[in-house]
């Protein structure tokens, strides 16, 4: 067994094993959900490699910047974590992420986001940062707000003409991802959250005065 980056060449098969562990049949690929991580391309993803050249266990590593106020910082985000059944209870995964964390040090990175909570990551020093907002909108609230809205917004689906005013509203952000044009475009295509959790992405745009003035991505019901 080797544990080592994963090659370009066997990103397809670590999307394959990826896809054995977190999709159902017929669903999207991870590769086409996730291509940050599966498409070829300098990776910095890490594998464990069977003596017979499968990918045994898998775990995705991507770079990217954040920024906060005047601050930028270079970051790594953990993701796609899987190991192929007939490979578990070898410590494969921890080991991985081992081998991450010394691939973060040695890039000197500011930080590695984690999306889970597992012991894995826990006994390795990941601690929980950020938190999430709840807010249910019903019908009559929405009329309400609309209502005080009043002629003076338009909402409407974002054509591919809306991309750069979108792009210019995401850098506006005080805090947050990075993202160059091609970056930004990609993501919004793929519907990554979305497709995970098994719904439809709409994205939306908020016009005032012929100006997209506020955009949206929400994840929907698919007949929605």
């Amino acid at each position: 067994m080797q544990l080592r980056l994963i090659k370009p060449t066997e990103l397809d098969q670590a999307a394959l094993l990826a896809d054995s562990v977190f999709r159902e049949p017929g669903a999207t690929s991870m590769k086409e959900l996730f291509p940050l991580i599966f498409r070829p391309g300098l990776s910095h993803s890490y594998a464990a490699i069977a003596d017979d050249g499968t990918v045994a266990a898998f775990m995705g590593l991507v770079p990217s910047t954040i920024k906060t106020g005047d601050a930028f910082l270079n970051v790594f985000s953990i993701g796609a974590v899987c190991t192929d059944p007939a490979y578990r209870g070898q410590g494969l995964a921890g080991q991985l992420l081992q081998l991450c964390q010394s691939h973060a040090a040695e890039a000197e990175a500011a930080l590695i986001f984690v999306s889970g909570d597992r012991s894995l990551y826990t006994r390795a020093g990941c601690v929980p940062f950020g938190g999430t907002q709840l807010a249910e909108l019903k019908a009559s609230s929405a009329q309400a707000l609309a209502a005080a809205a009043g002629k003076e917004w338009t909402l409407r689906p974002m054509q591919p003409g809306d991309f750069f005013a979108v792009y210019r509203l995401r850098n506006e952000r005080e805090t947050g991802h990075v993202y160059s044009p091609g970056e930004l475009a990609l993501l919004l295509g793929t519907e990554a959250y979305a497709g995970v959790m098994g719904l439809a992405q709409r994205t939306l745009v908020a016009v005032r005065d012929g100006s997209i003035e506020g955009f949206a991505a929400v994840a929907v019901p698919a007949a929605a």
